[in-house]
């Protein structure tokens, strides 16, 4: 797993984000097809031009789901290995794009997931208040909406928890943004339905840590939504997974600072399945 980087570093927190890996059916749906002579040539950045107008298209337009997923394609690869291209993309608006792209296409995975991929890059560019461009753009709604609408999809799952965990790491803004947008219930439901995946859990818990650090009305919808209940499941489920265990306490810990109802609550629950959480900063 590579930790998604970029625009001159990462937030000054232990963030769990990471470049979500497509399924190779996945990848080679959403990517453009080469020619056999091409496919062993190094990746090359796009031309600044051709950026701009697959941003230009995905804002203006988006009406071609097979345009919206090589422009789409396109502004992922360069987003994810070259940092030097977040300000341009930034400056041109390349979230209000993607989120376009998704409403337009809400149904096609590739659409969903190469933006959400990107949103990712873009939203770890910390320097360029990267998280707030896609806030303000509507990136948050986006990911719920994509969540909801393939709730049984693993791949849009982990790829939209993600994005919302690094936009919730971005500040204050972007973290009211996601929370009033509805992240704390989308990603509870995602860890309801998909106990047994641990990739899911866990980047649903770090997501949750996100939100809810620094956010008392986070912690609230959290237990609104019966997160405590997914969370012991969580636990009880992978108990032998160490990223899971460590942020499901660490989660624990913060909605301790909010409400020791809920500490206590969540401990008895465990302790009842056998599981004596390390709470210890």
């Amino acid at each position: 797993r590579r930790v998604s980087v970029g625009g001159g570093g990462v937030a000054p927190r232990a963030m769990a984000a990471v470049v979500v890996p497509m399924a190779p059916a996945d990848r080679a749906a959403a990517e453009p097809s080469s020619p056999p002579q091409m496919a062993q040539q190094a990746w090359r950045m796009p031309p600044k031009a051709d950026l701009e107008q697959a941003i230009t298209f995905l804002q203006e337009d988006a009406s071609s789901a097979d345009r919206c997923v090589s422009c789409c394609a396109m502004l992922e690869s360069a987003t994810m290995r070259s940092a030097a291209c977040h300000s341009g993309v930034l400056r041109a608006g390349a979230p209000r794009g993607f989120v376009r792209a998704m409403k337009e296409h809400l149904q096609n995975i590739e659409v969903q997931t190469l933006s959400l991929r990107a949103m990712q890059h873009l939203a770890a560019a910390v320097n360029l208040d990267g998280a707030k461009h896609i806030s303000d753009a509507g990136g948050c709604a986006a990911a719920v909406a994509a969540m909801n609408a393939h709730p049984g999809h693993a791949l849009v799952q982990q790829a939209a928890c993600h994005a919302l965990e690094l936009i919730a790491f971005g500040g204050p803004e972007p973290r009211t943004r996601a929370v009033a947008d509805g992240a704390v219930e989308t990603t509870v439901r995602a860890m309801k339905a998909h106990k047994e995946n641990s990739d899911i859990q866990h980047a649903a818990l770090s997501t949750l840590q996100a939100l809810v650090e620094e956010s008392s009305d986070a912690a609230k919808r959290f237990s609104d939504a019966s997160g405590p209940a997914a969370l012991v499941s969580s636990l009880v489920m992978h108990k032998k997974d160490a990223q899971v265990q460590y942020w499901a306490s660490l989660l624990v810990r913060t909605l301790s600072e909010w409400s020791t109802d809920v500490r206590v609550d969540i401990q008895r629950k465990c302790h009842y399945q056998g599981i004596e959480l390390d709470l210890e900063e």
